[in-house]
């Protein structure tokens, strides 16, 4: 597995909520 941080605008929902983008921690 290997880990990527990601953009939350990529997710509508956090998005929304959070109004910014915001750094996750994702598994792909």
């Amino acid at each position: 597995h290997r880990w990527y941080i990601f953009l939350a605008n990529l997710d509508p929902v956090i998005g929304s909520e959070q109004g910014k983008t915001r750094p996750v921690l994702v598994i792909t």
